[in-house]
């Protein structure tokens, strides 16, 4: 649970959308561009990126959220990821 969080949260953070009155809604070709981001980031920043969770866990649960991303509306694919 914490994991999807903290996947949802940094998600969202690159993304660039600001929750207020008017919420810029985000292309498919944004959302896998800023998913692409968060994979290479994760990958080149975190120490030991894998502790909690097998790299192939996580790639499926990436692979789930690029899947979803393109037929949800912004940050609803964000939320789907915490489930």
């Amino acid at each position: 649970m914490l994991r999807s969080t903290a996947f949802a949260l940094a998600i969202t953070a690159l993304s660039g959308t600001v929750l207020a009155e008017t919420t810029r809604q985000l292309s498919d070709a944004e959302w896998l561009e800023d998913i692409d981001a968060y994979v290479g980031m994760m990958r080149e920043i975190h120490l030991n990126p894998f502790h909690t969770i097998s790299e192939a866990d996580w790639l499926a649960e990436v692979d789930a959220l690029r899947a979803n991303s393109p037929t949800s509306p912004s940050c609803s694919a964000c939320a789907d990821s915490r489930r």
